[in-house]
């Protein structure tokens, strides 16, 4: 794809001015060489591919988030024990959600001992074999646990984005401190072109990303909500997949944040900078 419009483009978000399309082109043309581990891939596919999404990285982590809370939230109602297989199923999930952080701090175990010794012990319960304290421990924590995490963060994608520039040399020095400044519109854009989309899930159902922002921190982000069928009673519960730091009280039109629920509305960044319902 050519690429000669990528640095002007660069230039002018650097400058301070604000369009959704220089983003859009920019995400566009760094979506190609990258793995579906990219967050900006993440992006780009969305812009490129809007509805009936059913793959890409908020795909597979949606799809992580309910095998993990089902595979924990099934066990704790009924108090059955879950099959080996299932453990096996909730702990790939769990190790694809789970940070660094949050495994080091679970099991004192860097990424790859957790796996490793996640493994080893499934293959030993398949087998009947004993397994060790290590061992016991990861098959407990990644197969019986509820993990979660968003798919990425503000913070994390626009880092992405600006190594990738800067890697491509489509950013230079002199314009990154003015580059960096636009990460709130950034976040504002990514979030009104998540807002609505339906993903689809292994079990034929679809699910609605909805912006919202959290009760409490009043951060604005993206959610989705998971949902248990196979109970008494269906169970829900409604977790972030983009997380961002933006305070909704300053990033969002007093008229938006009077809804209850932004459901069905179609959303944008105003020319004023702040996130509206389109009219």
């Amino acid at each position: 794809m050519n690429d000669t419009d990528i640095p002007l483009r660069v230039k002018r978000i650097a400058r301070g001015e604000r369009r959704h399309d220089d983003f859009d082109r920019i995400f566009l043309h760094l979506r190609g060489p990258l793995d579906r581990r990219s967050s900006v891939r993440d992006i780009g596919d969305f812009i490129a591919h809007r509805d009936n999404r059913d793959s890409g990285l908020v795909n597979q982590h949606a799809q992580d988030l309910l095998t993990s809370f089902r595979n924990w939230i099934i066990p704790t109602v009924t108090g059955r024990r879950p099959s080996t297989e299932e453990i096996v199923v909730a702990g790939e999930a769990n190790l694809r959600i789970a940070t660094n952080e949050q495994l080091k701090r679970a099991m004192r175990l860097d990424r790859g001992g957790a796996t490793s010794a996640f493994r080893k012990g499934v293959e030993k319960l398949k087998k009947g074999e004993p397994i060790n304290k290590k061992q016991r421990l990861a098959v407990n924590y990644l197969g019986g646990t509820w993990i979660w995490q968003p798919a990425y963060s503000d913070a994390s994608l626009f880092d992405e984005l600006v190594r990738l520039l800067k890697a491509g040399r489509y950013l230079m020095p002199e314009d990154v401190a003015g580059f960096e400044r636009a990460s709130p519109f950034l976040t504002k854009h990514v979030i009104a072109l998540l807002h609505g989309v339906k993903i689809a899930m292994k079990d034929g159902n679809s699910v609605e990303l909805i912006a919202k922002h959290s009760r409490s921190e009043r951060v604005l982000g993206v959610k989705m909500v998971l949902t248990v069928n196979e109970l008494v009673k269906p169970v829900s519960e409604e977790v972030f997949l983009f997380h961002s730091h933006l305070l909704a009280d300053d990033h969002c039109d007093p008229v938006l944040l009077a809804d209850e629920t932004w459901k069905g509305k179609h959303l944008e960044v105003r020319q004023d900078g702040l996130l509206a319902a389109l009219t």
